[in-house]
């Protein structure tokens, strides 16, 4: 009788979720959410920051229009590449690059702001957009990896709610923090908060084989 060799399986796949199992799914139903709130809040920079550069630079608002459409090409790449990169590094690494990719590109962006070189601003917002687009699937795909059977349709749109939230957020403090720290301050503030919730996932969410969870069923 030939040894029944373990299948194949995504490390960061948790099916069906055990006991021991139950933290690892919640820390990242909750890593998961935050990454991508901090996804939205950074896409909705740009769009409530538009009057305030304009009158600093001196242009129409129209002149916005190539760093926003390049921010959206670059998400919509991103979230194209997502799947091969997850099925290559797992979901967990895609979560965490993604989220540090698109911290240190919004970083970059407060950086060149100052110059006034729309060039400079579409370089750095299409960087930005290639790891938004990573962020909102390889989140949803790692929390529903990790959750239940019959968690997985609630935790996706739990997450997947992060985005307008993230957004929302923006909408309701954009105001207060252009007037605080101004528009270069804003993007400091949206570039440095993944690179910090970047390195706490790292920290605290553990890479988990399917193979180690089964070792806890029997």
């Amino acid at each position: 009788m030939t040894e029944k060799k373990p299948r194949p399986h995504n490390s960061d796949s948790v099916s069906p979720l055990i006991p021991a199992a139950r933290s690892i799914a919640w820390s990242a139903v909750i890593a998961g959410t935050l990454a991508v709130l901090l996804d939205g809040f950074d896409s909705a920079a740009m769009s409530f920051l538009i009057p305030t550069l304009a009158h600093q630079w001196g242009v129409a608002p129209q002149y916005f229009t190539v760093p926003l459409t390049l921010t959206n090409i670059g998400a919509v790449l991103g979230f194209l590449a997502c799947g091969r990169l997850s099925a290559r590094v797992g979901q967990r690494t895609v979560l965490i690059g993604g989220t540090a990719w698109f911290g240190l590109a919004t970083v970059l962006t407060a950086l060149v702001l100052p110059t006034q070189l729309r060039i400079l601003l579409d370089v750095t917002r299409f960087l930005t957009g290639l790891g938004l687009g990573a962020v909102l699937p390889a989140a949803i795909g790692l929390a529903v990896a990790r959750s239940g059977e019959e968690r997985r349709h609630g935790v996706s749109a739990g997450v997947a709610l992060g985005i307008i939230a993230g957004g929302a957020v923006g909408g309701m403090v954009g105001g207060p923090l252009i007037r605080t720290v101004g528009a270069t301050g804003v993007f400091w503030v949206a570039g440095l908060l993944p690179l910090v919730l970047a390195a706490v996932i790292a920290a605290v969410l553990p890479a988990v084989s399917y193979t180690h969870l089964r070792a806890h069923e029997t």
